[in-house]
């Protein structure tokens, strides 16, 4: 085939809208003595290639990223004890390998504690998890439910519950323990050799561990601890906060409830007397949140662990299933974010 030089300082193709074919071929149709700055398409790699005067290089394609954020589910709260803790936390990136089916699974929240003959602690929350071929299966770790009188502790999770509370005792009751680089501890409920009860621990959080009882009051349950922020939605808020815990109102006095972390964590509750008081607030479903602990009996529940959730973000559009949520906090310019619920799904490149 002839070859024909254009002699110009430039070529101006911007006025054409259909395309360039650029010349074609094998890897073995190379030109035998290419010059740099030569180009062409080849067919054997399906990629364009530029001879850089020493080899032949592909040239580079844009790369999809994958963000993620992976939310368990939260524990929940204990029955005259500590909040839940809040289900493990992770964000990160990875790249997809086109073809591959991820599968995504959404932890529901643990169950309430309770009383009828006995007290019982929370439920742990259930996991959540992306895994497909050629990816190491990110899976965050469900939150420690609420312990519960008497001296029981808060179980361990993605974050650890809170401790429950224990009469005729002289030492605190332990938080469990939260996992690393998903959540933090549950704080300690209190104990008490006579007299009224005392509060029982929060449940431990994303970005902080859950607080002590004992505030101001020895019968105040703790804190929940707060959760973290994230924007992968395109709006910043905050994920992963544990549970209140619960409050003996008799010795603190008034209508306390320990707030539950930010992040969507429950309040813990408030027990005046057997058919008064203040139930644990639930945590929140799509925040991974802990449940308040609280008195457990008719009208003073204890709180149930918020579900979690799986939000992917991603520059390209995805095959999907299981319905996720598109673009849940509104459209963010060059991106597609789909947002699992609990019946998960399966997302492909």
């Amino acid at each position: 085939m002839a070859i024909t030089k254009v002699r110009a300082s430039g070529i101006n193709l911007s006025g054409n809208t259909t395309y360039l074919n650029m010349p074609k071929g094998t890897t073995a149709q190379r030109p035998s003595s290419p010059t740099a700055g030569m180009i062409r398409e080849n067919t054997t790699l399906n990629k364009i290639e530029v001879y850089n005067g020493t080899e032949w290089r592909a040239l580079k394609e844009s790369v999809t990223t994958i963000e993620y954020l992976v939310l368990a589910g939260g524990g929940g709260g204990g029955g005259w004890g500590g909040g839940g803790g809040a289900g493990g936390l992770l964000t990160g990136s990875f790249i997809p390998t086109e073809g591959v089916t991820y599968t995504v699974t959404v932890g529901t929240g643990g169950t309430a504690g309770s009383y009828t003959s006995q007290y019982n602690g929370g439920g742990d929350g259930n996991d959540s998890s992306i895994s497909g071929s050629g990816l190491t299966t990110i899976t965050a770790i469900g939150g420690g439910g609420g312990g519960y009188y008497n001296a029981y502790t808060g179980n361990s999770g993605g974050s650890g519950g809170g401790g429950g509370m224990r009469n005729a005792y002289s030492s605190d009751v332990a938080g469990g323990a939260g996992t690393s680089g998903q959540g933090n501890n549950g704080g300690p409920g209190g104990f008490i050799s006579g007299g009224y009860y005392i509060g029982g621990g929060g449940g431990g959080g994303a970005g902080a561990v859950g607080g002590a009882r004992n505030q101001p009051s020895s019968y105040n349950g703790g804190n929940g601890g707060d959760g973290l922020q994230s924007s992968i939605t395109g709006t910043t808020k905050y994920y992963a906060g544990g549970g209140g815990g619960h409050t003996d109102g008799r010795g603190a006095g008034g209508s306390f409830q320990a707030p539950g972390g930010q992040g969507g964590g429950g309040a813990g509750g408030n027990y005046v007397s057997g058919s008064s008081g203040l139930p644990g607030g639930d945590g929140t479903d799509g925040l991974g949140g802990g449940g308040g602990g609280s008195y457990g009996g008719s009208g003073q529940g204890c709180g149930a662990g918020g579900n979690g959730t799986v939000i992917i973000k991603s520059s390209s559009s995805l095959t999907t299933t299981g319905s996720p949520t598109l673009n849940p906090d509104g459209a963010v310019s060059g991106f597609y974010i789909y947002e699992f619920g609990t019946s998960g799904g399966t997302f492909t490149f």
